[in-house]
């Protein structure tokens, strides 16, 4: 597991000890009891709860549709207009790791232009490409 984790570009050795400190299966235990709290009796739910208590729930999986009427529900407004998307050098730098199917999916790119869209969007030689478990995955180049 640490391997798999420093191929990600983290620690894996820390991550793994601050994982034996604590109990995995009680923070487990304690996620089961709030998600019981809430009512969650599917997968997945998605619970939005805003300052006053108010919230809406979702279950199973639905159109982005119904998550913006979720959203407008909790946050008692109107129209919700989504962020202007950020550029992927942009993101990268936020993120430090992407997976190829992250940006597919935040671009609304076919699998098959990931590459020429990445060579596009970022400098050469800026960003790094690896591979796990047959995925491919993007980070800032290290200095």
């Amino acid at each position: 597991m640490i391997d798999i984790v420093n191929q990600l570009g983290l620690d894996g050795e820390a991550i793994i000890q601050d994982a034996e400190h604590q109990s995995g299966q009680s923070l487990l235990n304690e996620d089961f009891r709030l998600a019981r709290s809430l009512g969650v009796r599917g997968f997945p739910t998605i619970v939005m709860i805003n300052e006053e208590n108010k919230g809406a729930k979702i279950v199973g999986s639905r159109p982005l549709e119904s998550y913006v009427e979720g959203l407008q529900q909790v946050l008692n407004t109107g129209e919700i207009k989504p962020r202007q998307q950020p550029s992927l050098s942009n993101l990268l730098s936020q993120e430090k790791l992407l997976f190829s199917k992250e940006i597919e999916v935040m671009y609304e790119i076919d699998k098959s232009g990931i590459n020429a869209f990445v060579e596009k969007e970022l400098a050469p030689g800026s960003y790094e490409i690896g591979d796990l478990l047959g995925e491919f995955y993007y980070t800032t180049k290290s200095s």
